[in-house]
């Protein structure tokens, strides 16, 4: 039987990695490297070590068959360093890190692709001056997470006024980062800390994310899924796969992903690249080197393969099969719930409530009953309090099944 290690596990990883459970054993690590579970100032501000974190993970788990982490705070990063020190396949730590430095991956990316690489420049906090870039400018972290303090600004007097926080404000995103850092100094050459903010011309156009996986060399497209807004907002509705976008537009964001590659040093990981199409012109907007957890079985349901297998395979120097359109299903779709306005959640669905009607369905909940969900959830603009992921026959029989799951849940809010 092959161990796997896990590190910070997420509530995907759980449900999805128990279906692997006979032929692999998991190892499911402590959840000492994953994002704070609340926005509070105590938890942002509580210090962690995460270079001595990583001595004690190593030396605990022994030797593995295999290490992965998937979510997108520092355990992807975490794994890849452990996998090295223990010898075990994995993305060279290097490479996951300049993924996850914006301004450094922007560089690498204009290196390779220019055209599909919007304008961009680095904004420093601590020394402000007007950006030489006209207005108006997408803002965010060089290091974000889960689009936190990213936004659009239309002028130099709302750029400060977004970049300058206050100093309890101030205080916590730069302890939020300090893990972040000093894996940068350890494992890279990057000059620049991420306690910086990257400021680029507003991309527009259709959102899809590309899936693919690195193996020696080889980059082999998973497959590419459509995001669906909120009309007139940056909240995710939905995420459809396959996407729906001209395949000579699909051609070519596979072409950048498998491009990009090579620059990036990826390998021995699945990764996923989203980009905006905009008409016939493609252009990226972030590279992740980890897998999109969320998106995970969407691909099982219509190729009949899940990422997580894909990655474990990766993980412990099998060469993944890969599918198409040999799943149950012809299109499946992840929805978001979301409200846009604070409330307090006083009743949330049952685990289960889908499985006696939908049995291949994902539900997923967030929040804390008797909680408000801005206590819980980080929110930009709304508060995502569920997902659901299901399958159909076509769009519109998947369209009438997800009216029909919703009945199955009983949210409700104060």
């Amino acid at each position: 039987m092959r161990r796997i290690a896990v590190v910070a596990p997420t509530t995907w990883d759980l449900e999805e990695l128990a279906r692997f459970a006979g032929p692999l054993e998991f190892d499911f690590l402590d959840d000492a490297c994953a994002p704070p579970k609340s926005v509070g100032l105590r938890q942002l501000l509580a210090p962690f070590d995460v270079l001595a974190y990583v001595d004690r993970l190593v030396a605990r788990i022994g030797r593995p068959d295999g290490i992965v982490g998937t979510d997108e705070y520092l355990a992807a990063a975490v794994a890849a360093i452990a996998a090295e020190r223990l010898g075990l396949p994995g993305p060279p730590p290097a490479s996951v890190l300049l993924c996850q430095h914006k301004f450094a991956c922007r560089l690498a990316q204009r290196d390779v692709v220019p055209d599909a690489v919007p304008g961009f420049e680095i904004v420093d906090p601590s020394d402000l001056r007007p950006p030489s870039l006209p207005f108006p400018l997408f803002v965010k972290p060089v290091r974000g997470t889960f689009s936190v303090l990213a936004r659009r600004v239309d002028s130099f007097d709302a750029l400060r006024a977004h970049v300058l926080l206050g100093i309890l404000e101030r205080r916590a995103a730069l302890n939020l980062l300090a893990p972040f850092n000093a894996l940068l100094k350890r494992h890279t050459s990057i000059p620049l800390t991420a306690n910086y903010f990257i400021a680029e011309e507003p991309l527009a156009g259709s959102l899809a994310t590309v899936e693919a996986f690195a193996s020696g060399g080889d980059v082999r497209v998973i497959g590419i899924s459509d995001s669906v807004f909120h009309p007139g907002t940056m909240s995710f509705l939905r995420f459809d796969y396959p996407s729906r976008l001209p395949d000579a537009v699909q051609r070519r964001m596979e072409e950048i992903a498998r491009a990009l590659v090579p620059r990036l040093g990826l390998d021995r990981t699945v990764f996923n690249v989203e980009m905006f199409a905009d008409g016939d012109h493609v252009r990226v907007l972030e590279v992740n080197p980890r897998m999109a957890y969320q998106f995970a079985d969407l691909y099982e349901k219509v190729d009949g393969i899940n990422t997580y297998e894909i990655q474990l395979a990766l993980a412990t120097g099998v060469e993944p099969r890969l599918e198409r359109g040999r799943g149950k299903w012809r299109v499946a779709s992840s929805f978001v719930f979301r409200k846009f306005g604070d409330a307090r959640l006083v009743r949330q669905p049952a685990a289960d409530a889908l499985k006696a009607d939908f049995p291949d369905a994902r539900l997923r909940t967030y929040g804390t009953v008797g909680r408000r969900l801005s206590d819980v959830e980080k929110g930009v603009e709304s508060y995502r309090y569920g997902i659901v992921n299901l399958g159909g026959d076509g769009w519109d029989d998947l369209a009438a099944r997800f009216e029909r799951a919703k009945r199955n849940l009983a949210w409700e809010f104060r």
